[in-house]
């Protein structure tokens, strides 16, 4: 048995390559802040090298920032690996909201079924006809006093919707099964056949859900802060019209707030968002094939 599984896992190569990269990212967010070399928000607007020369930030990667640094002279390596906390963490908290208002909603509306269930379709529907990132804009705006809280609702109240429908779907099916009805004959009570039975059934289904939707929340976030949008706060650089250009002073660095001012260096200076592009997309891309990995394994 162990040899069959053994095998299974290593021709199933997204589900390797996915949980070695979330493993990868939950090393980063832990220790971070220990490996980052520089000061994530100390500003430099003149850098000045060991070998006596100098340049203007932003300044592209070298020997000194293999990364680079952004239009403050912040070392973006530093950055990105003390950011990664903050990041996922809210990614995460955001995830757990989405996931338990998905599979309760999607539970009770496919269990009870009856007028109930027709509500929170209704309900379900409505939500997941609303675009997430302007919902997410929206509920982000309003909460902004909350700081990262505030954030991380934002991000858990938007996408839930398909999961719910997916969830509900599932159930209904289960519900049907020859040993719902035998546990539900011999006396069994609704709460131990939905969590011994119904959520068993569901629970490598729901891994693989809760992996593209890890995916998606940080996709979203990235969304945000290229909008300008982000936990953090700051202060802004303003042009002569009083518009703002670049957040001059940050609270905390996190990968959203990165992609801030981006559109700004499209055609000079592009490792200033093409960095945090790429950390954003490779993070996205290694939820998305853990996602599919488990899909893959738990496909009859």
């Amino acid at each position: 048995m162990f040899r069959e599984d053994a095998r299974r896992f290593i021709a199933n190569p997204p589900l390797i390559v996915g949980l070695l990269g979330v493993i990868a990212l939950l090393l980063i967010a832990l220790f971070g802040a220990q490996l980052a070399a520089a000061d994530p928000n100390a500003q430099r607007m003149v850098i000045f090298f060991p070998d006596h020369s100098f340049k203007i930030a932003p300044t592209p990667p070298d020997q000194f920032f293999p990364l680079g640094t952004d239009p403050l002279g912040r070392d973006q390596l530093s950055r990105i690996l003390y950011g990664a906390r903050l990041t996922l963490t809210v990614v995460l908290g955001a995830l757990l909201l989405r996931a338990v208002l998905a599979i309760g909603i999607g539970m009770i509306s496919g269990w009870r079924g009856g007028l109930l269930d027709r509500v929170l379709v209704i309900v379900t529907n409505a939500v997941g006809g609303i675009p997430q990132l302007l919902l997410a804009l929206l509920l982000a705006v309003a909460l902004h006093d909350m700081a990262v809280l505030g954030f991380t609702l934002a991000l858990g109240l938007v996408g839930w919707a398909e999961g719910a429908q997916f969830v509900r779907t599932e159930v209904r099916r289960i519900r049907a099964t020859p040993y719902i009805e035998s546990a539900r004959a011999l006396g069994e009570r609704t709460r131990g056949v939905l969590v011994r039975h119904v959520l068993r059934g569901l629970g490598p289904q729901l891994f693989g859900l809760l992996s593209l939707e890890a995916g998606s929340t940080l996709l979203l976030l990235a969304e945000l802060g290229f909008l300008g949008v982000f936990m953090s706060g700051g202060a802004f650089l303003v042009d002569d019209l009083g518009r703002p250009m670049l957040p001059a002073r940050d609270r905390a660095p996190e990968w959203g707030q990165m992609l801030a001012g981006a559109r700004s260096y499209a055609f000079h200076d592009q490792y200033v968002a093409l960095v945090p592009g790429i950390v954003v997309g490779a993070a996205v891309f290694v939820f998305n094939l853990l996602g599919e990995g488990v899909r893959n394994a738990t496909a009859p």
